[in-house]
């Protein structure tokens, strides 16, 4: 097997003297740290060598700690300065300053060793024991700064210790054990040899490389892994969900995150009176509170239309709120009121915001995807088909079903839902055929089939994912192991 001098070494050493820690290894192969922990890292990835890593607690003395072992712990300092009469807390203060007195005093309590009458601070008989002999944090102390570990003993002194401020340093120390493996022990004939490993300038001018050997390159050999930086993993889906739609004949429709309520409700013939429309469903701006409604004609046949159709008076100043888009459809309405050479395809993908609760499948902002085709030979069935062939083609879903629904502005409406591996069945949208007042109101009498899909929850199934808030994520590793 081709190895370095380096992998040479540290295998001669396995062979010799069995398990080593890393530290042992670099004694005996007189390499640095650095030299050891690669030449591991290869016979590992090589199965020659196998390592094994345990953490223990290290604990060191702190600022404070170091100052206490020289000059002593606050409750010493005052029991040795009340063990002949006691003295007064002010007169302590003036003396030591008002943190030690109240440090002190605090433990001296703790341990019966003193007593506060009157302002005056009195050893105690517990207290006269202690002027002979160490207390335990004063043992633990000694027995860190004298690199000592603490017995079983003293485990709740120490644990009391650590939570007194700066006294204690406490870091995790990581051990790596390395084992010759079966394979490495078989290993034979290894010599360490003067070879030149990597080819400079200096080596090539000098000719050094004529009179010595060349290690062979070992192109199956571990190399680092690069992650180059590239595209988010869920923007990403999303641009190549977009070539998908337009090479299917779809063009994109683009809108405001923010619109009035005339266009995100009233001119899909949504009532006024709709729950959805509450301050509980939808985010309404406080500034500025409306917008205008600049087609009067249009305006005009929504008025007739959800007069006709839901019996009450509309109000142009309710429709003219400001909100954050709690859906793409009023995209739909816009371009079928501006485009009328059939047969049309649109979609978007959009951000909207509702006031859901945050779960696995739910935010409170996400992205839309809105579909719509426009012909005059369209029926549900084509619907239903398209929908199906979208899961496939665009999330890699393998089972979908349809449920029966009621949208305001679509009939006949179905949900579609899809079986995530991990969560079970998922809604992915709603679709249906606009209602004949919303084609009315478009100017069109043209059948319209149309949908809208959470495609966030679409992207967990094409990027298995299993948490809707994954997509977001800033956590690197996680972004590496989806890219």
């Amino acid at each position: 097997m081709n190895l370095t001098n380096q992998e040479k070494k540290v295998l001669l050493s396995l062979q010799k003297n069995g398990r080593q820690t890393t530290n042992e290894l670099v004694k005996n192969t007189s390499l640095t740290e650095a030299g050891v922990n690669r030449a591991v890292a290869w016979l590992t990835e090589k199965k020659l060598c196998s390592v094994e890593e345990r953490s223990t607690e290290r604990v060191t003395l702190d600022e404070e700690g170091v100052n206490y072992h020289s000059n002593g712990l606050p409750e010493r300092i005052l029991l040795n300065d009340i063990k002949d009469s006691p003295k007064s807390i002010r007169e302590l203060a003036k003396k030591h300053g008002e943190d030690a007195v109240k440090i002190g005093t605090v433990w001296l309590r703790k341990m019966n060793a003193a007593m506060i009458l009157s302002g005056n601070v009195q050893i105690t008989p517990d207290g006269k024991k202690l002027l002979d002999k160490k207390t335990p944090h004063e043992e633990i102390l000694s027995l860190i700064h004298a690199e000592k570990s603490v017995p079983k003993e003293l485990t709740g002194e120490l644990d009391s210790l650590k939570k007194r401020g700066k006294i204690l340093k406490v870091s995790e120390v990581k051990h790596r054990t390395i084992t010759i493996t079966k394979e490495g022990k078989e290993e034979k004939n290894i010599k360490v040899e003067d070879e030149i490993s990597t080819i400079t300038p200096e080596i090539i001018r000098s000719g050094d490389w004529k009179n010595k050997k060349i290690r062979k390159y070992d192109v199956s050999a571990p190399v680092p892994t690069i992650n180059p930086g590239k595209k988010q993993l869920y923007y990403e889906f999303l641009d190549e969900v977009r070539e998908k739609m337009i090479a299917m004949g779809f063009k994109e429709m683009r809108g405001n995150f923010v619109q009035p309520e005339f266009w995100n409700f009233d001119a899909l013939v949504l009532p006024q009176t709709h729950p959805t429309r509450s301050e509980h469903d939808t985010y309404y701006l406080k500034s500025p509170k409306q917008g205008d409604i600049l087609d009067k004609e249009l305006e005009e046949r929504v008025k007739n239309v959800h007069s006709r159709l839901w019996k009450y008076d509309w109000e142009e100043t309710k429709a003219k709120n400001l909100i954050l888009q709690s859906h793409t459809t009023h995209m739909s309405a816009r371009y079928l009121l501006n485009d009328k050479n059939y047969p049309l395809r649109y979609f978007s993908i959009e951000r909207i915001a509702r006031r859901d609760v945050i779960d696995a499948t739910h935010l409170p902002e996400f992205h839309h995807m809105e579909g719509i085709v426009a012909d005059e030979s369209l029926t549900l069935r084509d619907l239903l088909g398209m929908l199906k062939s979208f899961a496939t083609e665009i999330g890699g879903i393998k089972e979908t079903k349809f449920k029966c629904a009621y949208f305001p502005y679509t009939e006949p409406s179905v949900e579609l839902f899809a079986k995530h591996p991990t969560i079970g069945w998922t809604e992915l949208g709603g679709a249906g055929m606009f209602r004949p007042e919303v084609l009315e109101i478009v100017g069109t009498d043209v059948p319209v089939i149309a949908w809208g899909m959470g495609i966030d929850r679409i992207a967990m199934f094409s990027l298995g994912i299993k948490n809707i808030r994954d997509l977001f994520s800033n956590d690197l590793k996680f972004l590496q192991q989806h890219a």
